[in-house]
């Protein structure tokens, strides 16, 4: 022991004459010494110790409050479910999600919770997890204002303490409906952009074309077969310019979206 330790523990069972415990760590080693007296005749008492290795119990309580910690800030709202698919623990998401404090989520049965589950139908979706080990399917969680938020769910079974558990996962799919659709968006207005850029090139061309033809056919316009060309001309340039029209709409259509 570290001399410093090493002497208040000693003073201490001297002063109480009762035993006391020092805990040390060692690097990766966790050691616990129960320090107490030994009365003889003459003299002061002497002082036995007891010195147990804690590492691997240590190393046990440590993994287990980080799954503690890990489940009670995962994002996805987590249930235990026994065999009657009902709570028996609920994260702190799970109890943000549903508008519910933890203590009220215990005893409640998920088909109370998620509406994609059914009293009738838990039965089937035991065995179902029994025999797969895990099950992923959609469901919608209820909050206390009637509201539905859709979720993805994965059920996994769990042995724990001779009993069989049900864990229940719920991941909330707005954030990915929202992303699916900004996907959605960008991708349509680099569509746009792509088709307004192919149109446009072409399309400068057969306006250029179409105003020579006509400046060409002007002096002699008075002749009715020119007049009637020129009027086909004319509607085709109106054609061209609606056409850039659609062009200009799709251009800023893939600008909004871009953004």
């Amino acid at each position: 022991l570290p001399p410093t330790l090493l002497r208040e523990s000693d003073e201490r069972v001297l002063a109480t004459g009762q035993a006391t415990e020092v805990e040390v760590e060692y690097g990766p080693r966790s050691l616990l010494f129960v320090k107490f007296p030994v009365p003889r005749q003459e003299g002061a008492p002497l002082i036995g110790a007891v010195g147990l290795a804690l590492t691997a119990q240590r190393r046990a309580e440590q993994a287990l409050r980080l799954a503690q910690f890990a489940l009670d800030h995962a994002s996805d709202a987590v249930l235990f479910l026994d065999a009657e698919g009902r709570a028996s623990y609920a994260n702190e998401a799970a109890a943000r999600l549903l508008g519910r404090a933890r203590e009220q989520l215990a005893g409640r049965p998920v088909w109370e919770l998620d509406a994609g589950f059914h009293e009738a139908e838990w039965p089937e979706r035991w065995r179902e997890v029994a025999g797969r080990g895990a099950v992923v399917r959609r469901g919608a969680l209820l909050g206390t204002d009637g509201s539905r938020r859709e979720v993805e769910v994965g059920l996994a079974r769990l042995a724990f303490g001779g009993r069989d558990y049900c864990i229940y996962a719920a991941r909330d799919l707005t954030d990915r409906r929202r992303a699916e659709e900004s996907l959605r968006m960008a991708s349509l207005g680099t569509l746009a952009a792509g088709i307004g850029h192919e149109i446009n090139n072409p399309l400068s061309y057969v306006v250029a074309n179409l105003a020579f033809a006509s400046e060409m056919l002007a002096p002699v316009a008075d002749q009715p077969q020119v007049a009637e060309a020129l009027g086909a001309l004319g509607e085709a340039a109106e054609g061209a310019r609606r056409v850039g029209n659609i062009v200009r709409d799709l251009r800023r259509v893939s600008r909004a979206e871009g953004r």
